[in-house]
């Protein structure tokens, strides 16, 4: 009995403790290999395109993973990524190590397209069974590939989750004489992409005459960052004028579309004007050309002139500013004040029980009049009349002699009565007609003294 239970157990594990190929092992389920294509529900030419390849193994790797990658008539496939990303998942509450593989596809036109199998060299160490090499393979996969109705005039284009064309001139103090140089510097850069499909800088292929074109051999870089891959080129173009003249390097077009919003975008790069004794100049965009802007840097005279240009502007304008309102200050403190404005002043400050700057501009009022002396003071008003006199020294004592509750106040009569004293005196200009109507409009002289009560 014993023996029999023993043999139908090797019989049970045979298939694992004799596995001596993968196919054995992922027969037993102890191995699986599947792919997986991420895309979007359209996919256009030149858009790339991930094939996930998960590996699996209830035991462990023992050696490196290697892939051969099929060859496909319009379609480039290439891994980008040299190594796996290597984790652990559960099975069945048993700890398995996975491997995870990425494989880019580029279609390179419009059609369908069948991916062959990818074949993965792998080694591995399974806990019965040992170390066990072989080779495995995904399923094959067939996908198509769209061209968008936007892109159908368009001759070459590129497709891209992001493109930005750079372009910058260098040079010193260049005016577009023979034997003068500068360099021309166009770096595109694009998402998701190889560097190899970054279009080149095309506008100066044919030569110009009168200009030495000497293009160097572009750079061309790839790095990732946030899980996109980034590639660039770096284009320099060197440029010697070799007779005078007006000449136009051209403007350059770059057409793409954008898989994330799905529509066209253009990049244009303007053209250029170096004409001899003149600065480098930058033509315009038309009114059709480019949906995007590309940047535009001048490290030269021309960018120092024009930042110059912009300084000198600026202090200007603040010099302009400075005299206008310099000007208007002096305009406003020589305009002279009327006389009713000065009573107006008066009558405020004895309403505050400000009795200094009260006789202040009752002093004022007298000074305006060419006819009164200079010398007259407030009191010669009074001059033959004591009540009158009682009110201004009234006023007066208030002002200067620390008194801020004054028992009477100036009336208008009394007011008239003062003014009338320098006809007496002499005087040929009546000032009552000028006063009296202002004096009684801010109420200052326009009661008895026995009624006055200058309101706070």
């Amino acid at each position: 009995m014993a023996l029999l239970i023993f043999v139908s157990g090797l019989l049970l594990l045979g298939p694992t403790l004799h596995a001596k190929t993968l196919q054995q092992l992922e027969a037993a389920g102890e191995i699986r290999v599947s792919s997986e294509l991420q895309a979007g529900s359209t996919i256009s030419p030149y858009q790339q395109l991930t094939l996930l390849i998960t590996l699996e193994t209830s035991g462990w790797f023992s050696g490196g993973t290697q892939l051969t990658l099929p060859e496909v008539p319009g379609l480039i496939v290439v891994q980008r990524e040299k190594f796996a990303v290597n984790s652990t998942v559960q099975h069945q509450g048993k700890s398995w190590t996975k491997q995870d593989w990425e494989v880019s596809l580029f279609p390179q036109r419009a059609g369908t397209f069948l991916l062959p199998p990818i074949q993965l060299a792998v080694s591995v160490n399974h806990t019965e069974a040992g170390i066990v090499k072989g080779s495995l393979s995904t399923q094959a996969l067939e996908f198509v590939a769209t061209l968008p109705d936007a892109m159908k005039n368009v001759e070459h284009w590129l497709a891209s989750s992001s493109l930005t064309v750079k372009r910058s001139i260098s040079h010193e103090r260049f005016l577009g004489r023979p034997g003068e140089a500068l360099s021309l510097h166009v770096i595109a850069s694009a998402d998701n992409v190889l560097p190899m499909m970054l279009p080149p800088f095309t506008a100066l292929n044919r030569p110009v005459p009168g200009l030495g074109i000497y293009p160097q051999t572009p750079d061309l870089a790839e790095h990732k960052a946030r899980g996109a891959n980034t590639v660039s080129r770096s284009e320099r173009i060197d440029i010697v004028v070799e007779k005078s003249g007006h000449y136009t390097l051209p403007a350059m077009r770059y057409d793409w579309w954008n898989t994330d919003t799905h529509t066209h975008e253009i990049v244009v790069l303007p053209a250029v004007v170096i004409k001899t004794g003149h600065e480098i100049v930058e033509l315009p965009l038309e009114s059709d050309e480019a949906a995007t802007q590309p940047s535009s840097v001048f490290s030269s005279q021309h960018s120092r002139t024009f930042l110059m240009t912009l300084v000198l502007a600026v202090v200007t304008l603040i010099l302009i500013l400075a005299v206008l309102y310099v000007w208007r200050k002096r305009s406003a403190l020589s305009q002279p004040i009327s006389k009713h404005k000065m009573l107006a002043f008066a009558a405020a400050a004895a309403r505050k029980n400000r009795w200094v700057e009260c006789s202040h501009w009752l002093y004022q009022v007298i000074d305006r009049y060419p006819e009164t002396p200079k010398s007259l003071q407030l009191r010669a008003f009074a001059a033959g009349s004591a009540s009158n006199l009682a009110h201004i020294n009234a006023l007066l004592s208030a002002a200067y002699r620390g008194n801020s509750h004054p028992q009477i106040a100036p009336s208008l009569k009394d007011a008239q009565n003062a003014i009338n004293l320098l006809n007496v005196r002499g005087q040929k200009r009546t000032l009552i007609a000028t006063l009296a109507p202002s004096l009684k409009r801010f109420a200052l002289f326009d009661r008895s003294p026995t009624e006055i009560k200058l309101e706070p």
